[in-house]
C-alpha cells in the first residue's frame, strides 16, 4: 500500500492555510454584532458617519426591511441595522451607530416601530431638540382602536361590543368587562410600576423589564368593556424603549425633551379605558449633563423605567426633570443611576489572534535544506 509522506514545509504550508482561515472567522466573529443585552457598545458596528439634525422634522422608523432614518421629504438620511436580544415581546432592537451625535434645538424626531431604537455614538452625544418615542391615545368610544406604542411599546386593547380587549406586551392590562360600573373599566399596563387597580373586578399587571438588560417599551392598556351607553374605548399605548449610548458624553440642553411616556386614557360614556405604561429609556457615556430644564419622560398611567449608567455613576446638574410619574391609580416607575463598567476585550478572540501570529512567524522562518 503506498505510503504518502509530508515534508516540514507542506506541514507548515496548510497549516499557515489553516490558520489564516481561523484567524479571519475569528475577526469576523469579534467585529459582528452579537446577541446580546444593553447596554450596547458603538465600536460593535460600522459607523454612518456624523449625525448632525438641523431644526425640522424627522422620522425614525424602528422596523421593516432595516430601520431607516429621513427627513420631511422623506430623503433618506441614515439605514441601520437590527440587533438581536433575548426578549420574547421585543426580540430585536433598531441600531444607529455613528461617529458623533448633535441634534439641534427645533429638530423634532418622531419614533415608531415594532422594535426599541438604540443611537450610539463613537464620540459625544448633543441633544437639544425633542424625540418623540410616546405612545399614542387610543380611540374613542365607539369601537375605538387601541393606541399604537412607541418603538417597541405595545398597543392599547382595541374598542368593540363586549368585554374589552386586553393591552398587549407582557404586563398589558386586562380589558374591561361588558357591564354598567367600574367592572367595565380598562386596566392600564405596567412597565416600572404594578398596573393600576381600578377595576376591583380584574388583577393589576405585574412590573417587569430593567433596560441595562433588555431594552425594551412600555404595555398597552386595556380597553373599556360595552354597556347601555355604547361600545368601548381603546386603551392607551405604551411608551416606547430608546438607548443613547456615548463613549465620549452626553449633554441634554435645556431645550431637549426625550418623550417615551405612554399614551394617555379616554374616558367613555360611564366607562373607561386604560392608559399606556411608560417606556424605558436607558442613557449610557463617559459623562451625562442635563442642563436645566431638560426633560426625560418615562412617565404613564404607570411609570416607566429610566436607567443612567455613567463612569463615576452621578448624572451632572438638573435631574429635576426626569420623571417617570403615574396616573392616580397607578404606581409610579423606577430611576436608576449606575457606574458603568468598561466594555471587556474580548480574550478568547485575543488568545486565538497571538497565537495565530506566532503560528504564522514560525511559517515565516527560513527553510533548511532538505537532508537525502
Amino acid at each position: 500500500m503506498p505510503i504518502t509522506k509530508y515534508r516540514p514545509k507542506d506541514i507548515r504550508h496548510a497549516a499557515s492555510r489553516a490558520a489564516i482561515g481561523v484567524l479571519a472567522a475569528l475577526a469576523l466573529s469579534a467585529t459582528a454584532p452579537q446577541a446580546g443585552a444593553a447596554p450596547l457598545d458603538p465600536l460593535a458596528y460600522a459607523s454612518l458617519g456624523a449625525l448632525n439634525l438641523g431644526a425640522g422634522q424627522y422620522t425614525l422608523l424602528t422596523d421593516g426591511a432595516l430601520p431607516t432614518l429621513r427627513d420631511a421629504a422623506s430623503n433618506l438620511l441614515a439605514t441601520g441595522w437590527y440587533q438581536a436580544q433575548a426578549d420574547a415581546f421585543n426580540p430585536k432592537a433598531a441600531v444607529f451607530s455613528f461617529d458623533a451625535i448633535q441634534v439641534a434645538a427645533g429638530a423634532f424626531v418622531t419614533a415608531s416601530g415594532a422594535n426599541p431604537l438604540a443611537l450610539l455614538s463613537r464620540g459625544d452625544i448633543g441633544f437639544a431638540g425633542t424625540l418623540d418615542a410616546a405612545g399614542r391615545v387610543g380611540g374613542l368610544q365607539g369601537a375605538g382602536a387601541g393606541g399604537r406604542g412607541g418603538p417597541g411599546g405595545e398597543r392599547g386593547g382595541n374598542g368593540g361590543g363586549g368585554d374589552g380587549e386586553a393591552g398587549q406586551g407582557p404586563g398589558g392590562g386586562q380589558g374591561g368587562y361588558a357591564c354598567l360600573g367600574n367592572c367595565g373599566w380598562g386596566e392600564g399596563g405596567a412597565h416600572g410600576g404594578a398596573g393600576s387597580n381600578w377595576n376591583p373586578a380584574r388583577f393589576p399587571a405585574l412590573a417587569y423589564g430593567d433596560p441595562a438588560v433588555v431594552l425594551q417599551g412600555g404595555s398597552g392598556g386595556g380597553a373599556g368593556g360595552a354597556n347601555l351607553f355604547g361600545s368601548r374605548p381603546g386603551g392607551g399605548g405604551g411608551g416606547g424603549g430608546v438607548e443613547f449610548g456615548a463613549l465620549g458624553n452626553i449633554l441634554l440642553s435645556a431645550t431637549a425633551l426625550l418623550n417615551a411616556s405612554g399614551g394617555a386614557r379616554l374616558d367613555g360614556l360611564a366607562v373607561n379605558a386604560g392608559g399606556g405604561w411608560g417606556g424605558g429609556l436607558l442613557l449610557h457615556a463617559d459623562s451625562i449633563e442635563l442642563q436645566s430644564q431638560s426633560r426625560v419622560d418615562a412617565s404613564g398611567f404607570s411609570g416607566g423605567r429610566i436607567t443612567f449608567l455613567t463612569a463615576s455613576g452621578p448624572v451632572a446638574a438638573n435631574t429635576s426633570g426626569v420623571s417617570v410619574g403615574a396616573n392616580f391609580y397607578g404606581h409610579e416607575g423606577v430611576i436608576t443611576y449606575g457606574t458603568l463598567a468598561a466594555v471587556p476585550e474580548p480574550a478568547s478572540a485575543l488568545l486565538w489572534l497571538a497565537g495565530g501570529s506566532a503560528l504564522l512567524a514560525w511559517r515565516r522562518r527560513p527553510e533548511r535544506p532538505e537532508r537525502r
